[in-house]
């Protein structure tokens, strides 16, 4: 009987946001923090809608209003309550802003638990990027280990630091990774075994999308 797994970690990116098309916003917001525009709410309503057959034991979230807002949409359809645990490490790279403000926050999503750390990661390298995508590895397995399933909602550039050290891949390793809005990213460890890379890029929640694209 093959051995269940003692981690599930489904990686996903935010939906489509104004800082990813070319019209313009009809809101104010701040540079690193376009919300998610029509299509990108279609889009994290669809993931929820999707993922509502499986219970996460956790869900963690940039404090980036686009990420927020995708991972509050999964954690509203979720049979057994699960907040969504804002984590800084989790944000775009490059990032300056804080995020969503506390008091947006509690008004518009009241599953979100906003994160202590304020900090920015300014003048942002490669090699702290890649460090900060090791911060985020460590502390979900060293949390996580007894066959919960848990769901990251980052960002398309932070996702290949973060994917790179889940599966043991170096920081000079030449591969580029394509991240779709709302697209799923699926890592599953086992005992004694090396972390293993179950599918990526999943859009089957999207209408009219492949399995994967």
């Amino acid at each position: 009987m093959a051995e269940e797994p003692v981690l599930q970690v489904y990686f996903v990116r935010h939906g489509e946001s104004y800082g990813n098309v070319s019209y313009e916003c009809p809101v104010e917001y701040g540079r690193d923090d376009p919300p998610l525009t029509p299509e990108g709410r279609m889009q994290a309503q669809a993931l929820g809608e999707y993922y509502s057959a499986l219970q996460f034991d956790a869900i963690f979230a940039s404090p980036l209003t686009r990420a927020v807002e995708t991972a509050h949409a999964v954690a509203q359809r979720q049979k057994n309550a699960v907040k969504v645990q804002l984590l800084r490490d989790l944000v775009e790279t490059g990032t300056e802003g804080e995020g969503c403000p506390d008091e947006v926050l509690k008004k518009e999503y009241p599953l979100a638990v906003p994160c202590e750390d304020k900090s920015a990661f300014e003048n942002e390298t490669h090699e702290s990027a890649h460090e900060r995508g090791l911060r985020v590895v460590d502390f979900i397995i060293r949390n996580y280990k007894n066959g919960e399933r848990v769901m990251l909602v980052s960002h398309g550039g932070f996702f290949g630091y973060v994917i790179r050290n889940f599966v043991g891949l170096g920081l000079q390793d030449d591969f580029r990774w394509k991240v779709s809005n709302t697209a799923v990213t699926k890592i599953s460890f086992y005992p004694n075994e090396k972390p293993k890379l179950c599918f990526a890029n999943n859009l089957a929640h999207l209408p009219g999308k492949d399995l994967l694209e």
